[in-house]
C-alpha cells in the first residue's frame, strides 16, 4: 500500500502581497521564482496531489505553472481574504483525498521531510487525530495536515473566517509532531523577511555541498533572528552574546597560530549554542535543529558544547568545538568568570547527587584540558587573553593581535 495515498497539498498563491509591494510567487528565489521553489520542494514529499490556488497576477503565475505541468485553480474572490483561497483549493481536491496540507506560498523553506513526518504520523496513529501541526521547540508552524473529515465543515464556513480560527474549533482533535525544523516557523511578509529567506535558502544549499560546508553559517543578525524565531528567553540571549564575546576573543587570538580555525563558525556557534535551551537534552536538540537547516558543521559544534568528543580533547590541536565549549564555561549568565568560579557555581547549582557532582567535574576537567591547550599554543592563559582582548570591545577580536599570541 502506498503510505501517501490520498494526501494532497493546497498551495496558496492568490494574495495581493500588499506588505511585500510585489507578488510573492513571482519573486526570484534560488534559480527560479518562489512558486517554482515551493512546487519543486513539495513535489519531493510523498504526496499524491499538489494544487496551487491563484488569484492576484494569475495571468503571470499560471503560465509558469503550466510550464511545470502543475495543476492550478483560480480564486476569483481572492480579494476577500486567504480563507476564500483555502476553500476554493479544498473544494477542487479529488474526492479520494483523505487528508490535505494547507501551505501558504509565504513559507517557501518548509522542507519535504516535514510533510513526510506528518504523513507518517497521520498513518501511524492508532487513534488518528484529525489535525496535525508540525512543531519545533514547542512552537507550532506551517503547514497543518487536516483530515478530510473536516472538508465539509470547512466548505460550509464563511469566507470572512480564517483558517486558524476554524481549526481552533477542533483543538480537541489536534496533535503536534515535533520535526525539529525551524523552517516551519519562517515566513515572508516584508521585503526584509524575503531577503532573509533567500539567505537561508542559500545557506541550506551550501550545506549540501561538502566542499563549502565549513562556510555554511549564518551571520550574527540571522543567528539572532533564529533565537527570536524560537522564542529563546531574553536572559539566554544575553548569556549567548557574552559567550560570543569570549569565543571571539579566544578564536581571534588563536587564529594567528591556527589559520584554519574558522572564527565565523565560532562566533555563530557561540550565539546559537543554547538555541534549544528550553528543551530536554538541549545540546542534542539544538544540533538537530541546525542539522535540519543543513548547517551540519555548525550543528556539530553546538551539539558538543556540553560534552566534547574525547578524540578532540586528546588531540594537541584545537577545534571550533573546543573553543565554543571553553567560552561557554567561562561565562555565568552574563558575567565572564574563571574556571574555578564557574566550577563552584555549577556544583552549588546542580551538584545535589553524586552523579550530578561527577558530571560537573567531568565537564570542568574537559574545560581545563582545553584551557591548557590554549595556553600551550599561545603562551598565555585564556584569563590573560580575555583580560586584554575583551577590553578592546566585542567585534574587534578577530583582527586584533595580542602580545601573548606571539610568545612561543
Amino acid at each position: 500500500m502506498n503510505p501517501s495515498a490520498g494526501v494532497a497539498v493546497v498551495v496558496l498563491a492568490a494574495g495581493r502581497s500588499s506588505r511585500m509591494l510585489a507578488s510573492k510567487p513571482l519573486l526570484p528565489f534560488g534559480s527560479g521564482t518562489v512558486i517554482e521553489w515551493v512546487i519543486g520542494s513539495v513535489s519531493q514529499a510523498s504526496v499524491e496531489e499538489i494544487l496551487i490556488v491563484t488569484g492576484h497576477k494569475s495571468e503571470e503565475i499560471e503560465p509558469i505553472l503550466n510550464g511545470l505541468g502543475a495543476r492550478h485553480i483560480h480564486n476569483a474572490d481572492y480579494e476577500t481574504g486567504m480563507f476564500s483561497s483555502v476553500r476554493v483549493g479544498v473544494r477542487a481536491l479529488r474526492d479520494d483525498a483523505d487528508a490535505f496540507f494547507v501551505l501558504p506560498v509565504d513559507c517557501p523553506l518548509v522542507q519535504p521531510r516535514v510533510l513526510d513526518s506528518l504523513i507518517y504520523s497521520h498513518r501511524g496513529h492508532e487513534a488518528q487525530r484529525g489535525i496535525l501541526y508540525p512543531s519545533c521547540c514547542g512552537l507550532r508552524g506551517h503547514p497543518p495536515l487536516i483530515s478530510s473529515r473536516y472538508r465539509g465543515a470547512l466548505l460550509r464556513a464563511h469566507n470572512g473566517d480564517n483558517l486558524q480560527d476554524f481549526l481552533k474549533r477542533y483543538a480537541h482533535d489536534a496533535a503536534e509532531v515535533d520535526v525539529k525544523d525551524p523552517t516551519i516557523l519562517m515566513d515572508m511578509d516584508t521585503p526584509g523577511e524575503y531577503q532573509r529567506m533567500r539567505r537561508f535558502a542559500e545557506l541550506m544549499s551550501m550545506g549540501d555541498r561538502a566542499s563549502e560546508i565549513r562556510h555554511a553559517c549564518p551571520t550574527c543578525e540571522d543567528a539572532i533572528y533564529l533565537l527570536s524565531l524560537l522564542e529563546v528567553p531574553e536572559h539566554v540571549i544575553r548569556h549567548s552574546r557574552i559567550v560570543m564575546t569570549v569565543g571571539e576573543a579566544l578564536a581571534g587570538a588563536l587564529k594567528h597560530r591556527m589559520p584554519d580555525l574558522d572564527v565565523d563558525l565560532v562566533r555563530s556557534a557561540c550565539l546559537l549554542h543554547d538555541l534549544a535551551r528550553t528543551q530536554p537534552q538541549h545540546a542534542t536538540a539544538g544540533q538537530s535543529v541546525l542539522n535540519s537547516l543543513r548547517l551540519h558543521r555548525l550543528a556539530s559544534i553546538v551539539g558538543s558544547h556540553m560534552v566534547v568528543p574525547q578524540d578532540k580533547l586528546e588531540s594537541p590541536s584545537l577545534t571550533e568545538e573546543e573553543v565554543v565549549y571553553l567560552a561557554d564555561k567561562l561565562v555565568i549568565e552574563d558575567r565572564i568568570v574563571n574556571l574555578e568560579e564557574r566550577s563552584a557555581h555549577a556544583l552549588e547549582k546542580g551538584g545535589r547527587t553524586a552523579a550530578s557532582v561527577e558530571a560537573v567535574r567531568m565537564r570542568m576537567r574537559a574545560a581545563h584540558v582545553i584551557s591548557e591547550k590554549v595556553t600551550s599554543i599561545l603562551g598565555c592563559s585564556p584569563d590573560e587573553i580575555l583580560g586584554r582582548e575583551v577590553a578592546l570591545g566585542a567585534g574587534e577580536m578577530e583582527g586584533t593581535a595580542t602580545d601573548c599570541s606571539f610568545r612561543n
